[in-house]
């Protein structure tokens, strides 16, 4: 009989045992169905379980820095399609790898080198002093509105650079929980960030796309979803003039978020 994560024991909290009985269908139901409690406990096990596959996956596919970005990314698109109903019933594994491999793919060409032609575009402005303020607002006003726990994994992750043996050992966590609250707190300040830029920039008109586009960005859109955003923005000036503004954010922007 499947084993429902959604348990509660006396307290109310999620029965941690029934988590690690669950099979991974079992999961993926409640990840896309369940309540909060249910949904967050199965992601972080199935983040748990098949992390370190997906890691050495990774690992042959491309350089030992952008490992943990690409793991990242694949994660979060197939969470994100759990979360709108869609993803993987089953073979949850094989799901993940394929998403690994098309968010490599996508890191390789958002970092490929430009190729000059013989009559090359005028490269973009250095930003200014101002520019660069605005920025430094922006991230600052992102990283004060996250959770507290949020914050202080990224700042021991990515500032400090401390080991997830640590940063678990600081929080009283092992370290395969610690390494699921530093991939939600990266994949959360990656999302702030980004919509954070189209808020500031887009129509108020446009408000329904505008809440898509970081998204669509990100690759969190299901198909049919980021079809229908693409359909908008070939008749929408403004949300495209801010969609190109989002492609061309640098990811050092994020401090390797």
């Amino acid at each position: 009989m499947p084993v429902s994560v959604a348990a509660l024991d006396a307290r109310g909290a999620v029965d941690a045992r029934l988590v690690d009985l669950a099979s991974d269908a079992d999961l993926l139901e409640q990840a896309r169905a369940g309540g909060p409690g249910a949904a967050s406990a199965a992601t972080a096990e199935l983040y748990r379980r098949h992390r370190d596959v997906a890691l050495r996956l990774a690992g042959r596919l491309c350089d030992e820095r952008d490992v943990e970005d690409v793991v990242a990314d694949a994660f979060a698109r197939v969470l994100a399609q759990l979360a709108t109903g869609g993803g993987p019933r089953s073979s949850f594994r094989a799901y993940l790898l394929t998403a690994v491999r098309h968010a490599h793919v996508d890191h390789v060409r958002r970092d490929a080198p430009l190729v000059w032609t013989d009559a090359p575009e005028p490269t973009a402005a250095v930003p200014d002093e101002t520019e660069r303020r605005e920025e430094s607002r922006l991230l600052s006003g992102v990283l004060r509105a996250l959770p507290d726990r949020w914050q202080l994994v990224l700042w021991w992750t990515l500032v400090e650079r401390r080991s997830l043996e640590d940063v678990g050992a600081r929080l009283h966590l092992n370290p395969n929980a610690a390494a699921a609250l530093a991939f939600r707190a990266r994949e959360g300040l990656r999302l702030a960030y980004v919509a954070a830029h189209v808020a500031r920039a887009a129509d108020p008109r446009c408000a329904p796309w505008r809440d898509r586009l970081a998204s669509l960005h990100l690759g969190r859109l299901p198909d049919d979803q980021a079809d229908a955003v693409r359909g908008h923005l070939e008749g929408c000036g403004g949300c495209a003039a801010t969609y190109d503004e989002l492609r061309r954010l640098r990811p050092a922007t994020l401090v390797a978020a």
